[in-house]
């Protein structure tokens, strides 16, 4: 089944906002260079397409850094057919983790 459109109201929402210690947050880079790093590529998830703004990645954990660093980029939704113990089959995204990123994947993105 694919994604349903937002609600018609969802802009209307209020946006709940967590204020955290930006000293509690962790990054671990790729290269030797000034961090935080915030990056304008518009290729990662939550980076802006039209590149105004840079995302840093980094988590509140040490494994949560880790996985930001390594698999950000790495982990795509893919189409997969499961099977029910009834015997029924439905399409579905499921996750699916590269140890190198594939020429052309079925990403979903």
């Amino acid at each position: 089944m694919p994604l349903q459109p937002p609600a018609t109201d969802f802009s209307d929402l209020p946006l709940h906002i967590k204020e955290i210690a930006v000293t509690s947050l962790k990054r671990i880079g790729r290269r030797n260079t000034d961090e935080p790093y915030f990056g304008r590529h518009a290729a990662y998830r939550f980076d802006d397409p039209k590149k105004h703004f840079g995302t840093c990645y980094c988590g509140q954990q040490l494994d949560t850094a880790l996985a930001e660093t390594v698999l950000h980029d790495e982990v795509l939704l893919v189409k997969d057919t499961v099977t029910s113990a009834g015997g029924s089959t439905t399409e579905v995204l499921v996750p699916k983790v590269y140890l190198r990123r594939p020429e052309r994947p079925q990403a979903l993105w």
